[in-house]
């Protein structure tokens, strides 16, 4: 499911959600920089998976 809103506020993402059956609406949100070694770690994978 895609969002319907996005808001970036310094180091903090949302994203803001409504289902197509009923109409219920709710956002989640995540700080960013907690998720930045878990991306690092899988593009060095994906990088050397690709040599």
């Amino acid at each position: 499911m895609q969002p319907i809103a996005e808001r970036r506020r310094g180091d903090a993402i949302a994203h803001g959600y409504q289902c197509p059956g009923c109409g219920h609406r709710w956002a989640t949100s995540r700080l960013l920089s907690a998720y930045s070694e878990i991306h690092r770690a899988r593009r060095r994978s994906d990088n050397s998976a690709a040599a």
